[in-house]
């Protein structure tokens, strides 16, 4: 529909020569089509009211306790504007019981930089044990460097902990429930009321993650928590005395082998029926000659009985600890020492599992003897690190140091885990330890001598050749991680295993030409590598190469 009226003077306008002429005050007007005109503003109108259900949408998925319901009714509400839009798209696939989508987006779809690391955090946090591998291949395509490296660690951390079926199962709590599913409404009932008492409660309806894998995980997810309970409470009724019950069958078992000294309780649920033989030997063992409870107050004096004592043990505790004097100490070279028992730092048996200080430089004192997995991921200043008397380096310790430069010291170090210096992006410096454990070649090596493994790279040349590789057997992950030096590497066969992630994330490396001599290559190992082509002295990859080694890289087979 067109401009029919002046919108001056109001007279009808007539068309001369292609433009639109008012004939009483001689306004002149484009020939714009009102129905555009709307349009825009219909177009306007809505990008502002998608603007505000995005804004919805991004705030029910980032609240402390987030709702299924209403994350998929502010998705929707977006989806009504745009089908297609990307994220909400996301959010309506995961929370659909049909995985099959979801994993066919993350395999698939590329996104908006911003939405991609939307869909990483949520999903590492929903992680389903099939979503894994989709998953990492999300972030291959979107990220690169640290961002990359930082997203897979938190996707590999959390995939760890779904193969072995824990979810908070390692937290120290006052008590374990034991009960059969059947009694479940008694139970709630029950946890609420110990939490009203003021303890701490593990029940595997609230606290075990289902699903994560085999029954074989999910019991071992029940062990773990038992280890880390106070008192064990056995609720019994007339559904779970009886060895059918899983209660009976797998916990009672477990906690009378390897728990002697956990607090046993045996509370009935109800009167009905006795159990059976077998399960009444077990209870008997279990009960250990003491009467089991019906009342309430009497679970309850029962427990505080075990909580009087463990103060005292606390209290005992603490008096020793008083006398350590290990508060915030800088040594004459200006490193912050770091004690067990001080702030900042986590301890558990004299390994350091993480430090969230703010010192730039740290020496591990001699009561610290293992340096723990991701020791220091938490920590966004550490620059150089002493290893004091640490003698143990676990497997991935610095992985996610993503600012170390420099380690020294060392002096009793024994014992190098697999993928130890992995994930340190800024390292530049490892002085060789006095006990000889690893030592640094002319070459940028780190080696471990006596297995002939290849730790880190730390050099500078853009090439290497099959001589730099002569005392290599084994390369470990992240060996030469994002290396922005190599551009062709040639590796002989007498190397046995090239580790995941060994190679990856080096831009400016064209060619690596591997020898069919090699037995292991691992997921990975040459992912986010643009320019690469691997050449392969083989008509196909030998049995033990991980599908995938070479992420996106071209592989040619070209036999000598």
């Amino acid at each position: 529909m067109k401009l029919r009226s002046c919108t001056r003077c109001g007279e009808n306008l007539v068309e001369q020569n292609g433009v639109l002429k008012c004939p009483y005050c001689g306004a002149t007007y484009d020939q714009v089509d009102e129905a555009q005109k709307l349009e825009e503003l219909l177009e306007a109108k809505k990008q502002e009211l998608l603007a505000n259900r995005r804004r919805v949408l991004w705030q029910e998925t980032h609240r402390a306790h987030p709702s299924k319901k209403e994350i998929l009714k502010a998705a929707q509400a977006v989806r009504d504007l745009v089908d297609d839009d990307e994220l909400a798209t996301f959010y309506v696939l995961i929370h659909q019981d049909d995985m099959a989508p979801l994993l066919r987006y993350l395999e698939t779809k590329t996104v908006h930089p911003a939405v991609a690391e939307e869909v990483v955090n949520f999903a590492t946090k929903s992680l389903d044990m099939k979503m894994t591998l989709p998953l990492k291949s999300f972030v291959e395509r979107h990220f690169k460097g640290e961002r990359y490296f930082q997203f897979m660690s938190a996707i590999e951390k959390e995939a760890e902990a779904l193969e072995d079926g824990l979810y908070m199962t390692s937290i120290p709590r006052d008590v374990f429930l034991a009960y059969s599913s059947k009694d479940m409404p008694k139970v709630v009932d029950m946890a609420d009321f110990l939490e009203g008492e003021g303890f701490t409660v593990f029940c595997a309806l609230r606290n075990l993650r289902h699903g994560a894998g085999s029954a074989e995980f999910y019991l071992s997810g029940l062990h773990d928590a038992m280890k880390h309970c106070k008192a064990f409470v056995f609720l019994s009724s007339v559904n779970s005395r009886t060895t059918e019950c899983d209660a009976l069958k797998e916990e009672i078992p477990f906690v009378l082998d390897n728990l002697p000294n956990i607090k046993r309780v045996h509370y009935r649920l109800d009167d009905d029926g006795e159990p059976k033989m077998a399960a009444s030997i077990l209870l008997k063992e279990f009960d250990d000659g003491r009467e089991w409870c019906r009342s309430k107050e009497d679970l309850v004096a029962r427990l505080l009985a075990r909580e009087k004592k463990r103060v005292v043990e606390e209290e005992e505790d603490e008096e020793e600890e008083s006398s350590y004097p290990y508060h915030s100490e800088i040594d004459d070279d200006g490193f912050t020492v770091l004690h067990q028992n001080q702030e900042y730092v986590t301890t558990e048996y004299g390994t350091l599992q993480a430090y969230n200080g703010y010192a730039k430089k740290i020496r591990l004192g001699e009561d610290i003897t293992c340096l723990g997995k991701q020791a220091l991921k938490g920590s966004y200043t550490v620059e150089e690190l002493d290893l004091g008397g640490v003698k143990i380096l676990s497997p991935m310790c610095f992985n996610g140091a993503q600012f170390l430069e420099k380690i020294v010291g060392g002096h009793r170090l024994d014992t190098v885990g697999i993928g130890a210096f992995a994930g340190t992006p800024r390292l530049k410096s490892v002085d060789n330890p006095k006990t000889g454990v690893y030592k640094t070649l002319p070459n940028g090596m780190i080696m471990d001598p006596s297995r002939g493994r290849l730790l880190r790279y730390l050099g500078s040349a853009k090439k290497l050749t099959e001589d730099d590789f002569k005392d290599v057997e084994e390369i470990d992950p992240g060996a030469f991680a994002f290396n922005d030096s190599l551009e062709s590497v040639r590796i002989p066969g007498h190397v046995q295993t090239i580790d995941k992630g060994a190679f990856a994330g080096c831009q400016y490396l064209r060619t690596v030409n591997l020898d069919k001599g090699i037995l292991v290559i691992g997921k990975n190992a040459f992912a986010q590598c643009p320019n690469l082509t691997v050449y392969v002295n083989s008509p196909r990859d030998p049995n033990g190469w991980e599908i995938g080694y070479a992420g996106t890289a071209r592989v040619v087979h070209d036999p000598v």
